[in-house]
């Protein structure tokens, strides 16, 4: 909170463009995304594709400061579940997941800094012989993010599965 309120004294005294930038926000070897506005910081990683810092400034507060059972939180956190699971992922109890893409490593299709859009991909197998290509493009605003799914079976068996997104917000107590 503190330091989000520094950030929010220092784009007061000298604002900042908005951007969409990549470079390795962590120190961990790889690039992650940061999309800066006026309202928001959104912090991306390609191993999820996940957005796992989402600070809005004027509340001082990360609202994808959370913790699930896998302990990796985030926005867009994406699944497979059969239609049998769907009922108890909905409910929040735990389930068999058919494929937990918040560990899936995405590869970069499209950043463009300019239109602030970024497109990542990724391929993932389940269930022995089936597989199913994902796409995700992020659309970033000064008020708004927009993430646009495509899902392509790549294998020759039938898939029948639910694809669910999750978006987990931290929410202040009171």
């Amino acid at each position: 909170e503190n330091l989000l309120h520094a950030e929010q004294l220092v784009r007061e005294a000298s604002p900042i463009p908005e951007s969409l930038n990549s470079f390795d926000v962590n120190f961990d070897g790889k690039n992650e995304y940061v999309a800066q506005f006026a309202l928001y910081d959104a912090y991306m990683s390609k191993t999820g594709g996940t957005i796992y810092e989402f600070d809005v400034l004027p509340s001082e507060r990360n609202f994808a400061d959370t913790i699930s059972e896998n302990k990796k939180r985030g926005l867009f956190s994406d699944f497979l579940v059969s239609e049998k699971e769907l009922e108890n992922f909905a409910k929040g109890q735990k389930c068999n997941i058919l494929c937990n893409l918040t560990e899936a490593s995405y590869n970069e299709l499209k950043y463009d800094r300019m239109k602030k859009n970024l497109k990542l991909e990724t391929q993932v197998q389940f269930e022995k012989k089936r597989s199913v290509k994902i796409v995700k493009e992020f659309h970033f605003t000064k008020d708004s993010i927009r993430v646009d799914y495509r899902l392509i079976n790549t294998s020759k068996e039938t898939l029948n599965a639910y694809f669910v997104i999750e978006n987990n917000l931290c929410m202040q107590s009171n």
